[in-house]
C-alpha cells in the first residue's frame, strides 16, 4: 500500500513481494528513527504474523500481546485500525481473548475528549455492520457530548 509521500514505499513494495527479511530490516531501521510509532510497531508484528517461520509468528504473537496489554494503549487512529486487520487475520489461526480486541474502548477511555478518535471509532464499528458496537461508541465519551461530530443524514 503505497502512501501519498512516499514515505513507506519501499516496505510495503517488500511486503508485496513477501520479502519478509527486507520488510523487517526496513522497518526496525524505520522504528530507531521514530521509536514512538505505534504504526510502525502493529506493521512490524504483522511482518512477523505473516512470515513463513512458527518461530517468527510466535514472536509477533508475543509483540502483539504486548502492545494490547501495554499501560498506555495505542490512540493512534491509523495504529487501531491495522490492529483490527492484524487481530481479524489472526482470529482463525489462534484463540483471541475478547479483552485482547478492545484496543478501541481502551483507547478511547484514555482520551475521553479525543473527538476524532470515537468519531473513528464509530465509523469503524458502523463500517463492521456492528449496530451495537456504534452504539456503546456513543455512550463512551465526546460523541455523546457532541452529537454534531456525526451527521447520519441520508
Amino acid at each position: 500500500m503505497p502512501t501519498m509521500n512516499g514515505q513507506n514505499d519501499a516496505l510495503f513494495a517488500c511486503i508485496a513481494a513477501k520479502q519478509w527479511k527486507q520488510a523487517l530490516k526496513v522497518c526496525e531501521r524505520k522504528l530507531k528513527s521514530t521509536p514512538a510509532s505505534d504504526y510502525l510497531l502493529v506493521t512490524k508484528i504483522s511482518i512477523l504474523l505473516q512470515w513463513p517461520d512458527p518461530k517468527r509468528f510466535g514472536q509477533g504473537l508475543h509483540e502483539l500481546k504486548g502492545l494490547i496489554e501495554r499501560k498506555s494503549p495505542v490512540t493512534d487512529v491509523e495504529a487501531l485500525r491495522a490492529m483490527d486487520t492484524v487481530i481479524e487475520f489472526l482470529e482463525p489461526q489462534v484463540d483471541i481473548e475478547p479483552k485482547q480486541k478492545q484496543t478501541w474502548q481502551r483507547a478511547a477511555v484514555s482520551r475521553p475528549q479525543d473527538g476524532k478518535l470515537h468519531e473513528a471509532w464509530y465509523w469503524t464499528k458502523f463500517g463492521e455492520l456492528d449496530f451495537r458496537g456504534a452504539q456503546q461508541v456513543c455512550t463512551i465519551g465526546e460523541i455523546s457530548q457532541r452529537p454534531k461530530l456525526i451527521d447520519l443524514t441520508f
